[in-house]
């Protein structure tokens, strides 16, 4: 079984018997048996003939439709689709304290192993990234979320620490803070994280999974607590950009205001930092452990989403977090 991407603009699919035909301008593009695909994604101006679209409501099959750059737009649900099953795999899975903390530990290793590499790359501080290599081996032995969660917090503080030197100095960067964020990298580090949130938000809700029901992040009212789980892993990337443009002098004081107690980019800075983002961020190329090219991060988040669906309904046993920086800068 298979996911059928269509990101062809303009392009069109439609049905011939029991297989989906992908066709544009009367060209055929591609010929698919209709019973080896388990979901179609649709990227942006493509249309699906009504025949289709019957053919694969009625087995089953649900369709996803996301902007040309990825963004969700909805879902059109089969009346035998599995989508319910799989949330009720998600919250089942949930209640299972143990395979929960399994999950939310591999996330949280993932995430201090790429803070250790990054760092690695910079020849951090060797006092800082001890304090790292001690939080991660405790984190890989903790034996419940609430001790998991403190030392992610403890590890975090730790790499800010590491990562402050190399922030030019009249940036007045000292520690991660947030909600507001106080100076000019803290404001382009959580304007990161939220772009990266929302990314990972829709590969969620493409893969069919609860985005409110997280294995690290505690379920709380409105907060999307698996998007957050699984952008953990990913942050020093966000962390990279935004380093290497406060270095390459891209952004000062003149592109932020001060208001309501927090430091955030102007209008202009904004536009400027949100096209740097698209390109430097969504469209890089990352290792994935179930891949043997690289692939763009929105895919890497999507592959991650599909994991977890794989961990719940049975078919995994354990979370496989990305590795970055293996090979240096």
């Amino acid at each position: 079984m298979t996911v059928l991407y269509l990101t062809e603009q303009g392009s069109r699919l439609s049905r011939e018997g029991h297989c989906l035909v992908v066709s544009r301008e009367g060209n055929v593009m591609a010929r698919v048996p209709a019973g080896l695909v388990e979901q179609v994604v649709v990227f942006g101006n493509i249309s699906i003939t009504t025949p289709a679209l019957t053919y694969l409501l009625r087995h089953g099959v649900d369709c996803i439709f996301l902007s040309q750059d990825g963004h969700y737009f909805g879902r059109v649900v089969s009346s035998s689709s599995r989508f319910g099953l799989l949330r009720q795999a998600q919250y089942r899975a949930l209640s299972d304290d143990g395979l929960r903390l399994r999950v939310a530990r591999s996330i949280v290793c993932g995430k201090l192993d790429n803070y250790l590499r990054y760092l690695a790359c910079w020849n951090g501080g060797l006092a800082d990234l001890a304090v790292l290599r001690e939080m991660r081996a405790r984190a890989a032995a903790s034996l419940d979320l609430v001790t998991l969660r403190g030392l992610e917090g403890m590890a975090t503080a730790a790499y800010f620490a590491a990562f402050r030197p190399l922030v030019p100095s009249h940036l007045a960067f000292l520690r991660r803070n947030k909600r507001p964020p106080k100076d000019p990298v803290n404001s382009l580090l959580s304007l990161g994280y939220t772009l990266l949130a929302y990314v990972s938000w829709s590969a969620v809700e493409q893969v069919g999974l609860d985005v409110f029901g997280g294995f690290l992040h505690a379920t709380v009212y409105s907060r999307p607590s698996l998007a957050l789980d699984l952008i953990e892993e990913l942050r020093t990337l966000v962390d990279d950009f935004v380093l290497g443009a406060v270095r390459e002098g891209e952004y000062d004081w003149r592109d932020f205001q001060v208001r309501n107690g927090g430091v955030f980019l102007s209008d202009e800075a904004r536009k400027r930092y949100l096209r740097a983002f698209q390109e430097h961020v969504l469209e890089r190329q990352i290792p994935h452990p179930f891949q043997q090219a690289p692939v763009m991060v929105r895919r890497a988040l999507e592959l991650q989403a599909r994991q977890v669906a794989d961990i719940v309904l049975g078919r995994r046993q354990a979370y496989e977090p990305i590795a970055l920086w293996a090979d240096g800068r």
